[in-house]
């Protein structure tokens, strides 16, 4: 397969971006923690995750050790 050299169009790009978009839409996301909080006693700490591939953000607590 080739490349346009002028629009830096792949075939591969959009099948990588399909597939990227289809393992989001199943719930298969790739996060990044974006933002933590520390806590200590039994409150735990609180993390910001962000998905790299979406943008979808969720927030979590993550127990004590």
């Amino acid at each position: 397969m080739s490349t346009d050299l002028e629009t830096g169009y792949s075939p591969h790009m959009d099948i990588r971006a399909f597939l990227n978009g289809l393992l989001c839409w199943i719930g298969l996301h790739d996060y990044e923690v974006i933002e933590a909080t520390f806590g200590f006693g039994d409150s735990g700490s609180v993390e910001k995750d962000q998905c790299r591939r979406c943008g979808k953000v969720r927030t979590r607590q993550v127990p004590p050790r």
